[in-house]
C-alpha cells in the first residue's frame, strides 16, 4: 500500500519538481473529478519515481517493458 506523505515532499526534492508541480495547475484533467488536486499531483510524481526507480534498478530495461511503464502511469 502506498503511503500518501505530500506534494511538498516532492516539490521541496529539487527546483525543477516544484516548477512541474505549478505547472500541473494548469492540467485541467488533474483539477477534474471528487479526488483533491493535491492527491492527484502527488500520485503522478509518486509513480514517475517508482518508475524512474525501476528503470535504474533494472538497467538496461528491455524496450518491451515500455509499454507497461506507459500502463502504469
Amino acid at each position: 500500500m502506498t503511503t500518501y506523505t505530500s506534494l511538498n515532499y516532492y516539490s521541496s526534492r529539487n527546483p525543477l519538481n516544484a516548477r512541474i508541480a505549478e505547472n500541473m495547475l494548469d492540467v485541467t484533467s488533474i483539477q477534474e473529478g471528487f479526488v483533491v488536486f493535491e492527491k492527484k499531483a502527488w500520485f503522478c510524481f509518486s509513480k514517475a519515481y517508482e518508475i524512474c526507480k525501476e528503470l535504474i534498478e533494472d538497467s538496461p530495461v528491455s524496450v518491451w517493458k515500455v509499454p507497461d511503464y506507459y500502463n502504469s502511469a
